[in-house]
């Protein structure tokens, strides 16, 4: 089960193992208290809103994104 004090470090994982998944580059990524801003690199074929579409599979986030 997830906490608040590990929800940043389990997310930021699961955005570099998604983003390695598709070829794509994190060159920047930080967090606020409820969001996390990346600055990308990938191929002009990716569509960006779909990249990070993967949340959706981790139910024990569900309520906390």
């Amino acid at each position: 089960m997830l906490n608040k004090g590990n929800i940043d470090t389990y997310v930021k994982k699961l955005l570099k193992q998604i983003a390695l998944e598709n070829d794509i580059q994190i060159v920047e990524m930080k967090s606020d208290k409820d969001h996390i801003h990346r600055l990308i690199e990938c191929k002009s074929q990716h569509y960006i809103p779909n990249i990070f579409k993967g949340f959706k599979d981790y139910p024990e986030l569900k309520n906390r994104l």
